[in-house]
């Protein structure tokens, strides 16, 4: 089972969006995330929040209401409902945006849900983000631009249908050699023997 979760972040183009949802995925408002499901002309199976910033009348299929007063942030607490309620992959959307720390511990909470064995990933109009700690398989088009981002350094890092190919090499934590490879298919895949990174697929 799939589980969307909708932020509060940015979404600028809603068709896109749309596109990326499956007839059985079930949708979560973290907050104000009903505001982009709303927009999308869908109902949100379930909103779970504080409701500090939404900004119009509260709906879903079911409500739950969070103290203001947590140890996570309204986002997370959505996906780890979601978890307990049968998902094992979640798909974040409207996860970025101008509050950086709210963007960057979204990105990091992939690494959780990844140690938990769920498939996650954040999506917005021009990236797809993922985390890489053993083997990824992206999909896309020839040409499409792909980023290594080591969270620590990566060693054994091996990639196939990417332009520049690495083979049993090493990529270093606050490096960017890693940026902007392009891929040479419509797959690629990058194994790492020890270490973690942040995978970035992105479109211009």
């Amino acid at each position: 089972m799939r589980a969307v979760i909708f932020a509060g972040g940015e979404i600028t183009d809603y068709s896109y969006i749309k596109d990326l949802l499956r007839r059985d995925d079930i949708l979560f408002a973290a907050d104000s995330g009903l505001e982009h499901i709303r927009k999308l002309g869908l109902e949100a199976d379930v909103m779970i929040g504080d409701m500090d910033s939404v900004k119009s009348e509260i709906s879903g299929k079911e409500v739950i209401r969070l103290e203001v007063m947590k140890d996570e942030t309204d986002t997370e607490a959505a996906a780890l409902l979601a978890i307990e309620r049968g998902a094992n992959e979640l798909l974040f959307l409207g996860a970025m945006g101008c509050r950086k720390d709210h963007s960057i511990a979204n990105v990091l909470l992939l690494k959780r849900f990844s140690d938990m064995n769920i498939k996650a990933s954040i999506a917005d109009e021009k990236n797809e983000i993922y985390y890489l700690d053993s083997k990824i398989t992206l999909r896309g088009n020839k040409d499409d631009t792909v980023s290594v981002i080591p969270l620590s350094d990566l060693e054994g890092i091996t990639t196939t249908g990417l332009f520049y190919r690495l083979d049993n090499d090493v990529l270093y934590m606050g490096t960017s050699r890693g940026v902007s490879n392009v891929m040479t298919d419509c797959e690629c895949t990058i194994v790492v023997k020890k270490g973690n990174a942040l995978v970035i697929k992105s479109r211009d």
